[in-house]
């Protein structure tokens, strides 16, 4: 654009913002995508932490239900049931089967 006037665009950018506009997209870039990298880091870190949590919450509810059915340990038994109501459904692999839908008939 400074070699050739007829490049030179009315109201367009000169060539130094120009310039610029590329510098400060090639020194961003490269943050951009650690930023994203990092992002993908916790979401992982996240998902990994609530399995464990969730795998260790299974086992102990596995284990309170054989102890809650042995005599000396009945005690567990109300708790046991809090930890059912607590955990769910899904949680515990029973999921209700969806209710077909019924077709319409033409």
């Amino acid at each position: 654009m400074k070699n050739s006037e007829s490049l030179v665009r009315k109201g367009g950018a000169d060539p130094e913002q120009t310039r610029d506009l590329m510098s400060y997209a090639e020194a961003y870039s490269p943050l951009a995508d650690e930023l994203e990298a990092l992002a993908h880091f916790i979401r992982h870190s996240v998902i990994a932490a609530r399995h464990k949590a969730g795998s260790n919450a299974l086992t102990t509810y596995a284990m309170a239900q054989v102890l809650a059915a042995r005599p000396e340990t009945a005690d567990l038994a109300p708790h046991v049931a809090d930890m059912r109501r607590a955990l769910g459904k899904r949680a515990l692999g029973r999921v209700a089967k969806p209710k077909p839908v019924p077709t319409p008939q033409t």
